[in-house]
């Protein structure tokens, strides 16, 4: 790096690298609050001085210093996090590699630590790895851990460490829970949600038997996240606007018998019975306004009790519907929705949970409806002439309305399950003899074609494709 880039980032860094080193320390260790940082002291020139060698000001952990240490890594939320940072008097290097190191007290195995990359800074990031696989080490349960800082550590002038720097910090003293989803205070999400816990050490099912959930959900643990933690997941549902309390009593243990310091609590709520979505199906840009067949889809948070959806739906126009089973409120109008109408929808509190619990608020909306109409023709890989339609239609009229030139013979089918395609209501003239090849049709739909709500076409309608 020239020295005009080291002065372009040396002033805004300066002053970050500061704040930094001045808040952390107070990350609630008893052991660092005496440590004072004097970054400032330091002149703007002396960072890149190249007369001036790099030393060790500051590490996190302080030497000496017992965690948990809130800002660093363990497993779980924080395993992004570094594995401890040290300031400098000068501007590092972007990136410090040490070789594996068999001098760093603590671990089983080599490992080898890293610095962060990013600008040259006076704080450098470090993360552990096993060397040569770059997955993350993990520091064990009651260990105290010594770092070596060499000579490979160098400063944007290529000064290097006159001296060897070497700290010590007990970064996990007690078994414990380093991580909850959702976290304490948080919320699940849907009814059927996973909660995962996640420990500082390896775990077994013996665990489980000090776990407690309450009110009681049945559902199943499962261990994950390489044997530090355990996945819950019901097999019931949680149920809505209840706080759901997951303990561990003290008699807790992780698998190389570190019991829990202190027995553990962690509170997540699950939210109202509510609606999440009120959707018109399908959606199509060939449509102008909502579909006459329409499929109407209400999701709540939680499944619904089917027998409570009918008394709570109220449509205006009235209009016959008919239900579909399931854990939402889904319908779609009976004999389809009238052309160009304006409808409102409202759902009553009188619609229940699967547990009797009642809508937390009502809930409307509204859509109008496109005219019936033909939106266009086609033919698929069966040789088949497809045509869509606004709305779902009377198939005699079809047979009535329909011609074609050259003159074909031929059957028609069509679906008439609403909202089957998003191209609106879907029906094949099925030709014969088939269709031929180098040929030019010409398909004409009269103006007395019918919807199965008894409304004609707005218009006459024609397309014409090549086979």
């Amino acid at each position: 790096m020239n020295s005009t880039m080291i002065h372009q980032a040396m002033f805004g860094l300066l002053l970050a690298s500061i704040a930094v080193a001045l808040f952390l320390p107070f990350a609630g260790c008893k052991e660092e609050t005496s440590t004072t940082i004097t970054g400032a002291s330091s002149t703007s020139s002396s960072l890149i001085d190249p007369s001036i060698k790099p030393l060790v000001l500051y590490t996190y952990p302080a030497d000496r210093a017992v965690g948990p240490f809130p800002s660093l890594y363990a497993p779980g939320a924080n395993q992004s996090n570094p594995f401890f940072y040290v300031q400098f008097n000068k501007l590092m290097a972007e990136r410090s590699y040490l070789p594996p190191c068999y001098e760093c007290l603590g671990f089983d195995y080599p490992v080898a630590f890293e610095a962060r990359a990013g600008e040259p800074s006076t704080i450098l990031y470090f993360d552990i790895y096993r060397p040569y696989s770059y997955h993350r080490s993990r520091y064990e349960v009651g260990r105290v851990y010594t770092f070596l800082l060499d000579s490979n550590v160098q400063d944007v002038n290529g000064n290097r460490l006159s001296r060897p720097y070497a700290f010590s910090f007990t970064p996990e003293p007690y078994f414990r829970v380093t991580s909850t989803t959702p976290a304490n205070g948080g919320m699940f999400q849907n009814a059927n949600a996973y909660f995962e816990m996640i420990f500082n050490s390896v775990v077994d099912s013996t665990i489980l038997s000090h776990v407690q959930i309450s009110p009681n959900v049945a559902g199943q643990w499962t261990r994950d996240h390489d044997s530090l933690g355990f996945l819950f997941t019901p097999s019931t549902y949680f149920r809505p606007s209840t706080d759901y309390t997951i303990g561990i009593d003290g008699g807790a243990s992780d698998l190389y018998g570190h019991s829990v310091n202190v027995p553990y609590t962690t509170r997540v709520s699950t939210m109202p019975m509510k609606v999440q979505s009120a959707d018109v199906l399908p959606y199509s840009e060939r449509l102008n306004g909502a579909a006459m067949s329409s499929f109407i889809s209400i999701t709540f948070s939680f499944p619904v009790d089917s027998l409570s959806v009918p008394a709570a739906i109220t449509i205006t126009p009235a209009t016959p519907i008919t239900l579909v089973g399931g854990q939402m409120a889904r319908f779609f109008a009976t004999n389809d929705f009238a052309p160009s109408t304006d409808y409102h929808v409202s759902i009553s509190t009188g619609l229940r949970a699967f547990d009797g619990t009642h809508l937390s608020a009502p809930y409307a909306f509204s859509f109008r409806t496109d005219r019936f109409r033909f939106l266009f023709g086609t033919y698929d890989v069966y040789g088949r002439i497809e045509m869509f339609f606004s709305g779902r239609i009377n198939m005699s009229s079809l047979q009535a309305a329909f011609s074609i030139t050259p003159q074909l013979s031929g059957y028609f089918t069509g679906d008439d399950s609403p909202a089957t395609s998003q191209n609106g209501a879907e029906y094949w003239f099925n030709p014969s003899p088939p269709l031929q090849r180098g040929v030019l049709y010409k398909v004409r739909l009269d103006a007395n074609l019918t919807s199965i709500g008894g409304f004609q076409l707005a218009q006459p309608d024609s397309f014409q494709f090549g086979f």
